[in-house]
């Protein structure tokens, strides 16, 4: 005789939370806070397949109980949807800086930064180094190939405050976090600031700058003109 399975109930309420999670995520853009842009379209496929199983599962709730015992694995899906949940990437924090270290701009390390892969390259021209979204990490590489060639330069760039005990009081570094695949791979790119004020500004504060660029051997510093504290952005990371 059929009747209310409990076993099969769970897996569909596991299966059906999976499912309206991603869609949350996919309707917000927060999945971009996991994944690099480029591998939403996986997620989106993923929240089909779900669906579906998701579909299949509930016919599943009402009948014969077998005496083969389940196995609870779906204590481990539960904590990882309430890990997502609760615990999902925030973006770039001093913690995080300390943890993964930072990747400093310098001709000395174009190796660590040049490695990235991109559709297009895009170098700095002009006698303006304005950053955005899109070349940041294309124009850390050119600072860091061509550093002689742009020192002088304005620069304007906006990033997160990181201090550290290995630097000066009127010194902090500018930091992003870079995504190639997903939140787990990223890496955190800094650039050295020399700021007379730096004191009064608190750690994972976002900053914008306006600046010239120096250097300090071969590694680029940013001279402030003018600093404004700037709110964190809802997507903080940079995608290559």
């Amino acid at each position: 005789m059929k009747k209310f399975n409990i076993s099969e109930f769970i897996w569909f309420f596991i299966l059906l939370m999976f499912t309206l999670y991603i869609y949350f995520l996919l309707y917000t853009g927060k999945i971009t806070l996991y994944i690099h842009p480029k591998l939403v379209k996986y997620s989106m496929f993923s929240f089909i397949v779900l669906g579906e199983l998701t579909i299949v599962q509930l016919f599943k709730i009402f009948t014969v109980k077998t005496r083969i015992t389940r196995k609870n694995g779906y204590t481990l899906f539960l904590l990882a949807l309430v890990f997502g949940i609760f615990f999902a990437p925030g973006g770039l924090t001093s913690d995080i800086g300390d943890k993964k270290g930072v990747i400093l701009v310098s001709s000395e390390d174009v190796e660590n930064i040049g490695r990235h892969s991109h559709s297009e390259e895009q170098v700095i021209e002009g006698n303006e180094v304005i950053f955005t979204e899109k070349n940041y990490i294309h124009y850390l590489e050119d600072l860091s190939k061509n550093l002689d060639k742009h020192v002088g330069k304005k620069i304007k760039i906006t990033g997160s405050v990181l201090k550290n005990d290995k630097l000066k009081e009127d010194e902090f570094i500018l930091t992003r976090l870079l995504i190639n695949c997903c939140a787990a791979d990223s890496q955190v790119m800094g650039i050295t600031v020399k700021y007379d004020k730096a004191i009064s500004l608190s750690k994972d504060e976002w900053v914008n700058i306006e600046g010239i660029v120096s250097n300090k051997g071969k590694q680029p510093v940013i001279l402030v003109q003018k600093i404004n504290k700037v709110n964190k952005p809802g997507n903080p990371y940079i995608y290559e």
